[in-house]
């Protein structure tokens, strides 16, 4: 059971239809490539008190479905499903973002960059992965269909898959030049980049 950790990731980044359409690799591997950098980055922050929550809530996602299903797996069979462990994985999140928050991050033109193309390749990924879902709709995901096909659907969700389309691209583009500002602005640079501050001294009262 185990071994089936890393194929559980694949439904973090999202199962369409009845469960049987897969996110697009290209989507799995941009999404598994920024869950990595956030992992390395909690691992190696300081304080090191931190890395010990993260350790176990990485070892609580591999360890937890692999346990509760030791004692039904030969009467049911594999029953865990990856949207099981969403809950433990949005907590390993939010505990990465806290581990980190010490972390200094200086702008620099290098660093500009590595935002800017950070958020184009994620922009990129989920809408690829929003455009299976009217694909999977209107006319289906068998290995035969083309993409063009999609122009003349058996089926359109209200407002056409291509007004949707265009409004989810457009929410996208807003979202990521709205967060690269956030993130390139003077004054959340100056608090990313500010030391962690110093363990306050024992305070000694004393009576007057």
């Amino acid at each position: 059971m185990l071994d089936k950790t890393v194929f559980f990731m694949v439904k973090y980044v999202g199962v369409l239809g009845l469960i049987e359409t897969l996110p697009p690799p290209a989507a799995v591997y941009a999404w598994v490539l920024g869950f990595g950098a956030m992992l390395f980055l909690a691992f190696t922050a300081r304080p090191v008190r931190g890395r010990w929550v993260m350790a176990l809530l990485a070892l609580t996602v591999i360890v937890v479905p692999a346990t509760l299903q030791a004692s039904s797996s030969e009467t049911l069979g594999w029953i865990w499903q990856g949207r099981y462990t969403l809950a433990i994985v949005v907590t390993l999140i939010l505990a990465a973002g806290v581990t980190t928050r010490f972390r200094r991050f200086r702008i620099t033109p290098w660093t500009k960059s590595l935002v800017r193309w950070g958020l184009v390749l994620g922009t990129l990924a989920y809408f690829y992965e929003f455009m299976e879902g009217p694909r999977r709709y209107t006319i289906g995901v068998m290995d035969h269909v083309n993409w063009t096909e999609m122009f003349q659907p058996e089926w359109q969700p209200p407002g056409t898959w291509q007004v949707l389309a265009v409004a989810y691209l457009v929410l996208l583009a807003v979202s990521g030049t709205l967060l690269y500002r956030l993130l390139t602005a003077p004054a959340w640079q100056a608090r990313l980049a500010a030391p962690a501050p110093a363990a306050r001294p024992a305070e000694h009262s004393h009576s007057g």
